[in-house]
């Protein structure tokens, strides 16, 4: 099935908000071929009456595709860009809002997609850890905002909002589903893959567990020229989730919710020079370990009939340990430092690492409570409050492997080969109050109003040695506003027409670099956007939207001024992002299934820009990790099969113009198309499924990222399309 036809409107286990809404559900007239309600972006709503640009796609169906993490589910939905990075350090980018194509460059700025599971913020508001790439097996569906979402997420919003929904337990029936995959790459190795789920009702309608698990392991396709090592970037990962709920008493549910996913990968995944290679070269491995944990209490409770209040607590811990290769960074610094003191060059410094003691970390803690009306009354509405607790720290080791020796008595400035050592520390926290409402006449017309206010704090915290001595820094920032919004709708039969006004925000901070301080401004952006959804025949969709989005101050990573210039983030002004955006679905006689969908993007600057090395940024400067042109073509269709089993064949394309990758455009990438195919028969409760993903075996680009600073040859990184591979998977469940 499309991805884009799958809507995930099924629901979830009933609530208490649901059962509140059934007998209304039922004296509205409910019945097979209208959406039913659900929760979209916090709020009890079908997909058709959604102001705005929404996409809700269905887990078991994205599994279907073949789909494994964000690279296969987000370039099937134009105006999204995956722009990717390291496991765990891709970039999603909605509809052209973005200043970096890659996670490396991103600084200390906030990314400007929020992520989230089950409601809960993953987004770093201070620096980068991770972000969460799950796989689709058991999901209940991704639920895609674009445009900001201020009022309900906060901030990172900026382009868009990505919240997971997990599926819950069955309280009434015990079910289990196992699925396991064998793969091959061109040109790597055997991969496997395995997924359980075991669902338990431990007292009928009252009490029950879901536990999910799984392992994965995907062969290298990058050869390390220097290391001599073929298929160097191998993944492992594993990873699960324990999910409980409880209805003690009627109109009362608590959901308890335990995830955790370790990634591994023994070397890099960027390759460089030439984008359509699959060749790196570096003197050392750059591996990477990953891992985070979500703790989550949710309490549902039914006030009276017409109201609901949601209360969520949950802990976020994310971790990474690495060993990155710096050798190109750092020749200025092999070069310069023992001339300087009379001394002999250092050798190259090859490594930057965070131990597994002392990683990269960050850990936060979010309260949310929030009061909903449930029933299908002209008047709705939802308030609320939430506050987000955030520690991040970051301990870096330069090191000149033999440097001590090669010193001779000077080399006690060289301890233990360590060059310097860099410590970072961010305390932030984010409150907010939220208030999202509409009114629907019963000519069609529909009015909504909403806003956000909210304040955002910063404590930084820096120390570097670098030969002995140590540089301390430290800073504060506060900030606060508000982000409105507004959307006029009007519904004719089964058809919306809407016009939306809305306001997001990213945080402001401090560029992380000792002895050299400075903060840049919180950045915020207006979406003013024009759709219609229509429903012209029995099957057929077709929806249209388009949009502009001015941004004020936008954040960008580039060299600041100074005695020495440095890589930092810096507020660039003024940007725009206009595009349309459309797609068809249509579901034709004989169970055909047809899904097509464009995106057209043009971001830019729109005021002049000068970088810290005097370059002049003119208005008009395109906006890195975005094409202007992409499309979904679609096809699939269901046969009979041997044996009295049932089969279905699907073929997609997708196509992705030329980007850059970088504010400057130092880093390039030309446009690639993929097709991918697959073959499923099902029989009873076991379905096989062959895919060829990558059929014609495309080179390119979905992420970059460009080193241009003082002293150092500038180079570009390039991650880079997986190549075809073929996958076979066997699932079984009851």
């Amino acid at each position: 099935m499309s991805l884009l036809l799958a809507t995930g409107l099924e629901g979830r286990a009933a609530t208490p908000e649901s059962e509140a809404a059934a007998p209304a559900a039922a004296a509205s007239g409910s019945s097979q071929g209208v959406e039913p309600v659900t929760v979209i972006g916090k709020r009890r709503q079908r997909l058709q009456e959604v102001p705005g640009w929404a996409d809700t796609l269905d887990g078991r169906t994205l599994e279907d595709t073949g789909a494994r993490g964000q690279e296969d589910i987000f370039r099937r939905v134009p105006g999204v860009q995956m722009n990717r990075g390291q496991p765990n350090r891709a970039l999603p980018t909605i509809r052209g809002i973005g200043t970096v194509g890659n996670s490396d460059l991103l600084g200390t700025q906030q990314a400007t997609t929020g992520l989230y599971i089950e409601d809960v913020p993953f987004t770093d508001p201070f620096g980068f850890v991770s972000n969460a790439d799950i796989a689709p097996f058991d999901l209940e569906r991704i639920d895609l905002l674009r445009g900001p979402q201020g009022v309900l997420y906060g901030s990172a919003s900026l382009g868009g909002a990505i919240n997971y929904v997990l599926k819950r337990p069955d309280l009434d029936r015990w079910s289990h589903a196992v699925l396991a995959e064998v793969n091959r790459f061109d040109g790597g190795g055997p991969g496997r893959a395995l997924h359980a789920m075991l669902n338990l009702p431990l007292v009928e309608h009252v009490a029950g567990l879901r536990a999910v698990a799984y392992e994965r392991h995907d062969p290298g396709y990058i050869d390390n020229l220097g290391t001599g090592r073929q298929r160097a970037n191998t993944l492992q990962q594993r990873g699960g989730r324990l999910i409980g709920t409880v209805r003690p008493a009627p109109g009362l549910q608590l959901t308890g919710t335990v995830l955790a996913q370790r990634t591994g990968n023994d070397d890099t995944f960027a390759v460089s020079p030439d984008p359509r290679s699959q060749t790196m070269s570096s003197p050392t491995p750059s591996s990477r370990r990953s891992d985070f944990t979500l703790r989550k209490l949710q309490l549902e409770l039914a006030l009276g009939e017409r109201h609901a209040l949601t209360a969520i607590g949950a802990v976020l811990d994310k971790r990474a340990a690495y060993a990155s290769d710096v050798t190109r960074t750092n020749e200025s610094i092999s070069r310069l430092y023992g001339p300087l003191l009379g001394l002999g060059a250092l050798p190259l410094l090859p490594l930057i690492t965070s131990s597994s003691e002392r990683p990269l970390s960050s850990h936060a803690v979010s309260q949310e409570w929030r009061i909903a009306s449930t029933t299908e009354q002209p008047l709705r509405y939802m308030a609320g409050a939430i506050v987000q607790r955030t520690r991040f720290d970051w301990r870096g080791i330069t090191l000149a492997p033999g440097g001590r020796a090669l010193w001779g008595p000077a080399g006690v400035l060289l301890p233990q080969d360590v060059v310097g050592v860099a410590v970072f520390q961010g305390r932030t926290t984010e409150t907010a109050v939220f208030l999202d409402s509409d009114y629907r006449w019963a000519s069609g017309w529909g009015l909504a109003l909403g806003g956000r206010a909210y304040r955002t704090t910063l404590a930084y915290e820096a120390a570097q040695t670098l030969f002995g001595r140590t540089a301390p820094a430290s800073a504060q920032t506060a900030e606060s506003g508000t982000t409105p919004k507004l959307s006029l709708s009007y519904r004719f039969d089964e058809h919306l027409a809407y016009l939306l006004a809305s306001k997001g925000y990213r945080f402001g901070g401090v560029n992380a670099n000792p002895g050299q301080l400075t903060s840049y401004r919180s950045d915020s952006l207006w979406n003013h956007e024009a759709g219609l959804r229509l429903r012209p025949g029995a099957g057929l969709q077709l929806d249209l939207a388009a949009f502009s989005m001015d941004w004020k101050d936008p954040q960008v990573s580039t060299l600041l001024s100074g005695p020495s210039p440095i890589a930092g983030v810096a507020n660039a002004g003024r940007a725009r992002s206009q595009g349309l955006e459309t797609r068809l679905n249509w579901q034709a006689p004989r169970q055909l299934l047809l899904s097509a969908a464009l995106a057209y993007t043009y971001a830019r600057t729109t005021a002049e820009f000068i970088t810290g090395t005097g370059t002049v940024l003119a208005p008009g400067t395109r906006l890195p990790g975005t094409a202007r042109w992409q499309t979904l073509l679609e096809v699939g269709g269901a046969f009979g099969g041997p044996a009295g089993s049932s089969g279905r064949l699907t073929a997609s394309h997708t196509h992705v113009g030329p980007r850059v990758f970088d504010i400057e455009g130092r880093s390039r990438a030309p446009a690639h198309s993929l097709l991918d195919l697959r073959l499923a028969l099902g029989k009873g409760p076991w379905t096989w499924s062959l895919g060829l993903s990558n059929a014609l075996d495309e080179r390119g680009a979905e992420g970059g990222a460009a080193v241009y600073r003082p002293g150092i040859t500038s180079y570009a990184d390039y991650y880079v399309l997986r190549p075809r591979h073929l996958s076979l998977s066997l699932r079984h469940e009851l």
